[in-house]
């Protein structure tokens, strides 16, 4: 027996963060930006992802940087789009994952010289990455997870 499937376009409005080529470019710079040369955790990747996504989000991380880490902060999301967009990065040869941290390829680097020629782009989530990325550590990360209720 034959089936057929068909798609029916629909003109449907997404969003720029579900868009995965744009969750791409994001992925790439909080690898090269926010995490240590030995690469980047998953968790990482989404809970950046989800400062990103608005103002109350990236005031809660910062609530939890000035007490020294010692706060309580709620769960983050962790987005299907994010692994999606990782799955497609790994595709592409943009990135790679070794022992549960993520690198970039030279591939990647080289999308990243791109996306870095273009002063606009992304530069809200620069300007985070280059004041906190490196701050909020694996470890960190990895201890609130922990203490997830």
């Amino acid at each position: 027996m034959k089936e057929e499937v068909f798609f029916k376009r629909r003109p449907i409005a997404q969003t720029v963060d579900y868009r995965p080529i744009w969750k791409i470019g994001q992925l790439l710079l909080i690898i090269r930006d926010g995490a240590s040369t030995a690469g980047c955790s998953l968790l990482k990747l989404h809970l950046f992802s989800w400062v990103f996504q608005g103002y109350k989000n990236k005031e809660k991380l910062l609530k939890w940087i000035a007490s020294d880490f010692e706060s309580e902060m709620s769960i983050w999301t962790l987005s299907p789009h994010v692994n999606r967009a990782i799955a497609f990065a790994i595709g592409e040869k943009l990135l790679k994952e070794e022992k549960g941290k993520y690198t970039l390829t030279l591939k990647g680097n080289q999308y990243l010289t791109k996306i870095d020629s273009i002063e606009e782009a992304y530069s809200n989530e620069k300007k985070v990455l280059n004041r906190y990325g490196k701050i909020v550590s694996d470890s960190k990360i990895d201890k609130l997870a922990k203490d997830w209720k």
